[in-house]
């Protein structure tokens, strides 16, 4: 939930302010890598706004450790997720990767089940989330060899 609310989605965080408020990158968003861990968060952005894009998501982030987002920000990545979920159990690819997910987490692969723990989320469960998040790397292609 705290990825849907930063970075997953068209609504998240770092589109609004890194894209649109700011109009600093042509793509914004995260994703996690859940098999190993990570958070990946990544914008296609001019060279000469590295700076400032670094300064908006690592804001992002601090905003969303501090709880500096709305439960109605809760409410849509909530919605955001079912829908993604539902999406995935049409698919045999979606289906596969559930399952792989609920092996992995050793939690139910019932779409039912899924849908309701997403529901139970709360605002201090995803401000609990975020502050595990620990920025490890720094990766800007540039396009210089």
């Amino acid at each position: 939930m705290a990825n849907a609310i930063f970075g997953r989605f068209p609504s998240s965080k770092l589109f609004i302010n890194l894209r649109e408020k700011e109009s600093l990158a042509y793509f914004a968003h995260s994703h996690i890598e859940s098999n190993k861990g990570l958070l990946i968060a990544m914008a296609g952005i001019d060279p000469n706004d590295y700076d400032r894009a670094i300064e908006i998501i690592r804001n992002q982030e601090y905003a969303l450790k501090k709880g500096d987002f709305t439960e109605a920000d809760v409410e849509q990545g909530k919605a955001m997720l079912i829908n993604l979920l539902l999406e995935a159990s049409d698919t045999p690819l979606g289906i596969m990767d559930i399952s792989v997910q609920a092996i992995d987490s050793g939690l139910s692969n019932r779409i039912t089940d899924r849908i309701k723990r997403i529901n139970n989320i709360t605002k201090n469960d995803v401000i609990l989330a975020a502050n595990k998040w620990v920025l490890d790397t720094i990766y800007f292609l540039n396009g210089k060899a």
